[in-house]
């Protein structure tokens, strides 16, 4: 059972169902707004990464590859933000509905939420390995010249 339907045995039960209903649906919506609005700063700060490392390229072909992980990450991180609109939407079909049919409109928002919720996750986990290992190579491996060979040129 979801946990929205937990929320809305526990309303039918405590009384006063509709406004305590409408008030878990607006915090489901806002909590879905909030993820949006993550994934949307995670996909920024990323392609603000990568327009800082045009101008240092890496000269190693498997790093300058590495960066193709961003591909799936912004995939889930866009399909995150997705769900995360189809989650308002279902929000205002509840809101605009003459009989609330609250069943369906709380599977879909339960449904779209969880999908939302995981797609972020996996999204950002998959930068954040990106992430590590970058750094791992960033502060083991060494580009360039050493700094005895500048000594060394005439």
């Amino acid at each position: 059972m979801s946990v929205l339907a937990h929320v809305y045995a526990f309303v039918q039960a405590a009384g006063n169902t509709q406004q305590l209903l409408d008030k878990g649906l607006d915090s489901a919506v806002s909590f879905a707004q909030s993820l949006s609005q993550w994934a949307y700063i995670t996909i920024g700060a990323s392609v603000a990464l990568l327009a800082k490392d045009l101008k240092q390229r890496p000269k190693s072909l498997l790093v300058r590859s590495s960066f193709f992980a961003f591909l799936p990450g912004w995939g889930f991180l866009v399909y995150a933000i997705y769900k995360g609109t189809r989650v308002h939407g279902a929000y205002i079909a509840y809101l605009m509905s003459q009989g609330r049919n609250t069943t369906s409109n709380l599977e879909d928002i339960n449904s779209d939420a969880a999908s939302q919720l995981s797609a972020l996750k996996w999204g950002l986990l998959i930068l954040f390995v990106w992430l590590v290992i970058y750094l791992f190579w960033w502060v083991l491996y060494r580009e360039g010249p050493e700094p005895n060979e500048n000594l060394n040129r005439p």
